[in-house]
């Protein structure tokens, strides 16, 4: 087993081995693939806090802990923040007024339209582009 430093955070264990996939497709590259350890849930908060805290005044940030706190609870949403990009993305998801969601497809779909929404209100360039960012999808 080896470790992985993660941010100047934690240490997470992961291990090297040769990638086969279930059709035995690639079993021929031998090239080492990782596989992180799953996040516990003290983990995935503290990996989050960065997300959490980044430009926020310490009230925001506490209220955004406290929900991320209740949700992470759910052994569904646990499931979620699994890993360091999951928790980053329920962060940015409940810091901009997000319920938390317990469902992966929830979980990228509340990111996308968060990232939308930003990229939309933003001057960009492109009037085309910044025109179909602002319609609505529905």
């Amino acid at each position: 087993m080896m470790f992985l430093w993660n941010a100047g955070l934690t240490y997470l264990p992961y291990a090297l081995h040769v990638h086969k996939d279930t059709r035995g497709n690639f079993l021929n590259l031998m090239g080492p693939t990782i596989d992180l350890v799953n996040l516990s849930p003290e983990q995935a908060l503290e990996c989050a806090m960065p997300v959490i805290t980044f430009n926020r005044s310490a009230v925001e940030s506490k209220k955004t802990l406290t929900i991320l706190k209740s949700a992470i609870e759910s052994i569904s949403v646990q499931e979620l923040m699994t890993t360091p990009l999951q928790s980053h993305i329920m962060a940015i998801v409940v810091r901009d007024g997000g319920r938390p969601p317990d469902r992966r497809w929830q979980l990228f779909n509340n990111f996308y339209q968060v990232i939308k929404r930003r990229e939309a209100n933003r001057d960009l360039p492109d009037k085309k582009l910044a025109k179909l960012l602002r319609e609505d999808d529905q």
